[in-house]
């Protein structure tokens, strides 16, 4: 229960590292003598961290179920947190761009970006406007202009959340998704296959100041 208070408190871990040491926490309390004190243990890091979509769908499984049957629904959410196929999907519907817009750093568009160039798309220029994401790019091997990603092609959009049509993002991201709508670009949604909230984690979903809700 102690490895669920540190991911509690941690709330700058990467939202897919937290959820894993999270989730191989509880599999290890499963594997014990799980009783009330875990399963509240469980109930207050759901509590504590409703900001992440991620932690919401671990907790979810144990907190539904039996313990035989919720440590089977976990093992499958492991294996979806350690999956990177959903970004290799994204990456090949963006693949064949020669302009990209991009307006983050986080660890889903660059998996997204990763796996367009591995797929053939290593010749798209990408367009941000702000130099210290430039820089934070290079590294790829494809061309970064300084320029406004709403002019590129397609605009990668980062959501930390989302439910049907329903959308949560920064407040610059939502901007630079609606010009590059009135300019007729594509805007492609980046988001982990978790992030995707069922009804009950919309429910106790609470997105973090920094967050705004849209629909696209």
């Amino acid at each position: 229960m102690d490895r669920l208070q540190d991911v509690a408190r941690d709330v700058w871990a990467d939202p897919i590292v937290a959820a894993s040491a999270a989730a191989q926490a509880i599999l290890r309390m499963l594997d014990g003598h799980w009783n009330s004190p875990q399963a509240e243990a469980v109930r207050e890091l759901r509590r504590r961290r409703a900001d992440s979509p991620f932690i919401l769908a671990v907790t979810k499984t144990v907190l539904d179920s039996e313990p035989n049957a919720g440590r089977a629904a976990l093992l499958v959410v492991m294996e979806q947190l350690d999956d990177r196929t959903w970004a290799d999907e994204i990456g090949s519907r963006i693949a064949h761009h020669g302009t990209l817009g991009v307006v983050s750093l986080g660890e889903t568009t660059l998996a997204v970006l990763e796996a367009a160039r591995d797929l053939g798309g290593a010749s798209a220029a990408l367009f941000t406007d702000q130099r210290a994401i430039a820089r934070g790019l290079t590294y790829l091997g494809m061309m970064v202009e300084v320029a406004p990603p709403e002019e590129a092609e397609a605009v990668l959009l980062p959501v930390a959340a989302l439910m049907g049509s329903r959308m949560w993002t920064t407040v610059r991201a939502a901007d630079v998704a609606l010009r590059t709508s009135l300019l007729e670009g594509e805007v492609v949604v980046v988001s982990h296959p978790l992030a995707s909230l069922s009804a009950r984690n919309r429910a106790d979903f609470r997105p973090a100041p920094t967050l705004i809700d849209v629909k696209i």
